[in-house]
């Protein structure tokens, strides 16, 4: 719970340091590959290791949306986002290996040495892939559990009627929000398919490649405001931000794997069917962060959700949190679990008193 606590202090400063990072590797290491295409062959592991730490800062950051659930759930949420995080680390690799490989193969020349390489390492490829649409898999059912245990009176329903609490998952939100996922989806496979057929221009490039800097840290710097400070309505602009970044990885990825001959043309659509299944996945994970996050912010009744019941192994400021959000709280009339609550809160106030 130490190791949370320092989380918890340090969020902020993590997500600064991420979007650094983010920056140094977009404008720097991967394009200067796209001009430089020996780069990722004479220094491979620096490449690695640069993705190995933005995506470790990446998955540290994205820890710090599910902290609300340790005031209420003792930690017991945090460590499935551990384990789903671990789970999603080899992705990292697999991607160097995919833009390294989608370089070569775009640069070569037609029947040479090269371009047989580059078919070579499709079929090392291929397999990697089809290992993160296994992990893809398992992380799912993972995150979906994450979601239903994060929430106040959800999370206590889940422990005890999980089939009511996977039903309210599904009926208190609004279904735009599923129609607007799907949406999403079908407007990045229709880009995937212009770029591949060749439907793009050096202007368009430009302006996705500026935006691939400047979107990830606007999500997290907004998400991060959003849920401390209780803004809704940024919060409803950095859901509309995230699938525009979407495009824009659909659009670069396409122009990785924009065909140069028949056999580079079929290996493109193979990837990029699978880049698609890979959003389908990532799209589900943001859609139930969605319902987290809407969920905190009062959507079942702000001051029912806002309530935390602090533990006392966190920071004083944990602590702080946790009674002022409990402060002059009307307890609701509702089920039995919104009294267990309440009376749990209040007996650990009584208990352990904020100094």
């Amino acid at each position: 719970m130490f190791a949370l606590a320092i989380l918890e202090r340090f969020y902020l400063y993590l997500v600064v340091l991420q979007a650094i990072i983010i920056m140094a590797l977009e404008s720097g290491t991967l394009g200067y590959a796209q001009t430089h295409a020996n780069l990722m062959d004479k220094q491979p592991l620096r490449v690695i290791i640069c993705h190995f730490i933005y995506l470790a800062l990446f998955h540290i950051a994205q820890v710090g949306f599910s902290l609300e659930a340790i005031y209420c759930n003792h930690g017991v949420q945090i460590y499935w986002t551990f384990i789903m995080q671990v789970l999603l680390l080899p992705i990292s690799c697999v991607q160097t290996f995919e833009v390294r490989n989608a370089i070569r193969a775009a640069l070569c020349q037609p029947g040479s040495s090269e371009c047989h390489i580059a078919q070579q390492w499709w079929g090392v490829i291929r397999p990697m892939q089809l290992t993160i649409v296994i992990i893809h898999s398992l992380v799912i059912p993972v995150q979906l559990v994450s979601a239903g245990l994060t929430g106040n009176e959800i999370g206590y329903e889940w422990t005890t009627s999980p089939k009511a609490a996977l039903q309210r998952e599904f009926t208190n939100y609004r279904w735009f929000e599923i129609f607007s996922k799907f949406a999403n989806l079908a407007i990045m496979a229709l880009s995937t398919q212009f770029f591949v057929l060749g439907y793009h221009n050096g202007t368009v490039t430009q302006a996705l490649s500026i935006a691939g800097i400047v979107l990830p840290p606007l999500i997290h710097f907004g998400g991060y405001l959003a849920t401390t400070y209780e803004w809704e309505w940024l919060l409803y602009a950095v859901l509309a931000i995230i699938p525009i970044q979407h495009i824009y990885l659909f659009f670069r990825f396409s122009e990785f794997f924009y065909p140069k001959t028949k056999h580079i043309y079929y290996n493109a659509r193979v990837a990029l069917s699978l880049q698609i299944f890979f959003a389908a996945a990532l799209e589900m994970q943001l859609f139930y962060l969605g319902l987290v996050v809407r969920r905190g912010l009062g959507h079942t009744g702000l001051k029912e959700t806002k309530l935390r019941i602090p533990d006392r192994t966190m920071s004083k400021r944990a602590w702080r949190v946790g009674e002022h959000a409990t402060r002059g709280l009307k307890k609701p009339a509702g089920t039995d679990y919104h009294q267990v609550y309440y009376a749990e809160a209040e007996e650990m106030k009584e208990r352990e008193p904020i100094v």
